[in-house]
């Protein structure tokens, strides 16, 4: 049985840019990505984006270089595939994949796309809108407003019927 370990910190909303200025952040980091590797292969290695919206940042990746996780995957050397997760839309998640992250065996996740839409893979191969979702209905306990009231798309509703 293999199972992944995801290595928090690697996000702008947790302070990682200033962390990486003011401390050895990201020498700890590599020494925790170098130990890891001496476990053998993990399922896979999941890590979050440090800016936010992928698009925006690969068309200035030269000036934000300090904040990409290349140096993470350089250290990581395909040991698994990664898991990258930050803000990205189906369109920004093919462009990284077919070019900041070529190099590498990247998948993308969508977290908050995934939990507003629950006919997501089918949106998503159809090239259909997404469902815009509700960050206030993300952790209501013991609530069924939220994750189970997204509604499913028309064409997917009528695929499913006519299946």
């Amino acid at each position: 049985m293999k199972s992944g370990v995801e290595i928090d910190g690697v996000d702008s909303r947790l302070g990682y840019s200033r962390l990486l200025a003011k401390s050895d952040a990201k020498s700890q980091y590599l020494y925790l990505v170098q130990e890891l590797k001496k476990l053998g292969s993990l399922a896979y290695l999941p890590l979050v984006e440090a800016k936010g919206d992928p698009a925006i940042f690969f068309a200035n990746a030269s000036a934000e270089d300090d904040k990409t996780l290349d140096f993470i995957l350089e250290a990581w050397n395909n040991q698994s595939p990664v898991i990258v997760a930050g803000g990205y839309t189906p369109e920004s998640a093919v462009s990284a994949v077919d070019d900041h992250y070529r190099k590498w065996d990247v998948l993308i996740a969508f977290g908050r796309h995934f939990l507003a839409n629950p006919d997501l893979v089918f949106r998503v191969q159809k090239g259909l809108e997404l469902n815009k979702y509700n960050r206030t209905t993300f952790y209501i306990n013991m609530s069924e407003e939220g994750y189970n009231d997204y509604p499913f798309h028309q064409e997917f509703s009528e695929y499913a019927t006519a299946a």
